[in-house]
């Protein structure tokens, strides 16, 4: 909203010059009284309701760790409804693998969901997530803590688990930032159904 913007600008020097008070009247152009019915439209119409988790009852989470970081990205109706990283500490690759999946899973689970796809490139941590027990006494623990979800798991490639990228350092050392919630999630996801390399390793419901 330009106008609006350079408006307030306006009236906040004015007041700062003692020219003005705020208590003034302040004059609104055509230009800035259109922006203000426009932006109202558009809260009206909620473009955002879709997002609702209590409304959707499906959703797609990508997870992934590496020796470093673990993340998820949890999507709905192609928008990202959250993401998340963390540090993981010096342990065996399939316990971050596994920790960050039942994380997630218990994430989208408080959103409200009760059917989920999820993602993992890790195939012991999705078998383990798929069945909702393991024979390793440690991971089993862990799993006792999956919440009461319609989960189908699925095995990917690396090259195509889209929360991989937010695992690893760049190049120039920095962390790729995490999409934000709302974003559009076609281009994180828009080659990973037509991959034929993406394996449903089952359904489980916990």
């Amino acid at each position: 909203m330009p106008h609006l913007l350079a408006a307030l600008s306006t009236s906040g020097s004015a007041v700062a010059s003692g020219t003005k008070k705020w208590s003034d009247e302040f004059l609104l152009s055509s230009e800035v009284r259109a922006e203000i019915l426009t932006e109202l439209e558009h809260l009206e119409a909620n473009a955002w309701r879709f997002l609702d988790a209590k409304v959707a009852s499906e959703v797609d989470i990508w997870t992934d760790a590496s020796l470093t970081y673990a993340a998820y990205v949890i999507c709905c109706r192609n928008r990202v409804v959250a993401s998340y990283r963390e540090e993981v500490p010096p342990q065996h690759i399939f316990y971050s693998e596994l920790g960050i999946a039942i994380r997630a899973l218990q994430h989208a689970h408080a959103l409200g969901y009760n059917s989920v796809n999820i993602f993992i490139d890790n195939a012991p941590a999705g078998i383990c997530v798929e069945r909702g027990a393991s024979s390793n006494f440690a991971a089993n623990r862990a799993l006792a803590t999956l919440p009461p979800l319609a989960t189908k798991v699925h095995w990917v490639p690396t090259d195509t688990e889209v929360a991989d990228q937010f695992t690893r350092r760049r190049p120039d050392g920095t962390l790729q930032p995490l999409p934000i919630p709302g974003s559009l999630s076609r281009e994180l996801t828009k080659y990973l159904r037509a991959d034929p390399r993406v394996c449903a390793l089952g359904t489980h419901t916990f």
